[in-house]
C-alpha cells in the first residue's frame, strides 16, 4: 500500500471520529415549537400563535397594538416556515410571502434563515441568518 493511500485512510478515519463525537446542535423546527414570542437582540420580535397566525414588530409593545407592523398566517413544513401577511399589516402588503428555513438549537433558540421574502420590513431585519430567543430566556 502506498504512503498516499495510508495518509488518506487515516485522514478519513480521523474525520469520521471527529464528526461522530460532536453533538447535533440543530434540528428542524417542529409544528408546535414556534408557538410563543421570540426576539432577536432587542429590535425585532415575532409572536407565533397556536391558531397559525403571527404578529411581528420592532418591539414587544408593537406586537400588542391593534394593527401591528406585520401580521398574518404561517405554516410549517419540512423545517421551513412560510409567512403570509394579512390585509391588516401596516408595513407589508396583503399577501406578501416570506419563506424561511428554521432550526432550533440545543439551548432553545431558533435560527431563521431567509430563503425569500417579498415584505421589505421583514426582509430588512432578517436579511441573513438571525438567532431568535424565546422571551422567557431574554427576561432571565
Amino acid at each position: 500500500m502506498s504512503k498516499r493511500v495510508i495518509i488518506i485512510a487515516l485522514w478519513l478515519f480521523a474525520l469520521l471520529i471527529t464528526a461522530s463525537c460532536q453533538p447535533a446542535t440543530e434540528q428542524a423546527v417542529a409544528d408546535n415549537s414556534l408557538v410563543g414570542t421570540w426576539m432577536t437582540g432587542h429590535y425585532y420580535c415575532i409572536r407565533f400563535q397556536g391558531d397559525g397566525t403571527y404578529q411581528a414588530a420592532g418591539s414587544m409593545e408593537g406586537l400588542d397594538i391593534a394593527s401591528p407592523p406585520d401580521s398574518g398566517t404561517y405554516t410549517i413544513q419540512d423545517g421551513y416556515v412560510t409567512l403570509i401577511s394579512s390585509a391588516g399589516s401596516r408595513d407589508c402588503s396583503s399577501g406578501d410571502v416570506g419563506y424561511y428555513q428554521v432550526t432550533t438549537t440545543s439551548d432553545g433558540s431558533m435560527e431563521f434563515t431567509m430563503q425569500e421574502d417579498f415584505c421589505k420590513m421583514r426582509r430588512s431585519p432578517l436579511s441573513t441568518t438571525f438567532i431568535f430567543e424565546p422571551m422567557e430566556m431574554m427576561e432571565s
